[in-house]
């Protein structure tokens, strides 16, 4: 084997190393906020260290994801506006107690009435 062969060797595994890792920081990419386009050329210019770079970039949110967190910040949001007009209304009204009616002692006090009702018939 001669220094050519030796060389031509390694300049192909050299350009299907920069190769792969250029079409690599692409598909990556796609899925994060780096972009197909800049993972390229990041695994273009700097091989190992562009797929590194591609791989610590945030990635994008799904639909899924967006719809789920908006639903959860206000889901929050209400409780923490329902706590704070609670308190609020609390501290405008110290004299004021309010009661809380448990439903079952509704249904009692709805039965007690229907029987009331139904022995004056």
């Amino acid at each position: 084997m001669g220094i050519a062969e030796i060389v031509t060797a390694t300049l192909a595994v050299m350009g299907g190393i920069t190769g792969g890792s250029a079409i690599m920081g692409a598909v990556m990419g796609s899925h994060r906020k780096i972009g197909s386009v800049r993972g390229f050329f990041w695994g273009l210019m700097f091989p190992v260290l562009g797929i590194g770079r591609v791989i610590i970039s945030d990635r994008l949110q799904t639909a899924e994801q967006a719809a789920e967190a908006r639903k959860t910040d206000g889901s929050q949001m209400k409780e923490s506006a329902r706590r704070s007009a609670g308190e609020r209304f609390a501290e405008a009204n110290p004299n004021t107690e309010t009661e809380k009616v448990v439903p079952t002692q509704r249904v009692e006090q709805q039965q007690q009435q229907t029987q009331s009702h139904g022995r004056r018939i």
